[in-house]
């Protein structure tokens, strides 16, 4: 899974935006933030109507919480 994080925020909790560019994100994922190698897991996957969402597909902007 690939996604460039376009914006980051804190609000209970680390949350992500981005652009999905290959694979599929699902809640629940163990992910790994490069460079740093950092491991973590999703929490929450929103689409760009703030909707909660089960799965985000290549090319869907959204909004994860880790």
């Amino acid at each position: 899974m690939r996604m460039p994080i376009l914006d980051k925020m804190y609000d209970r909790g680390p949350i992500v935006f981005g652009k999905i560019e290959s694979g599929t994100l699902r809640n629940g994922d163990k992910l790994c933030i490069m460079p740093q190698n950092l491991p973590v897991q999703v929490v929450n996957i929103y689409n760009g109507k703030d909707e909660a969402v089960a799965y985000a597909l290549p090319g869907e902007n959204n909004k994860v919480k880790l």
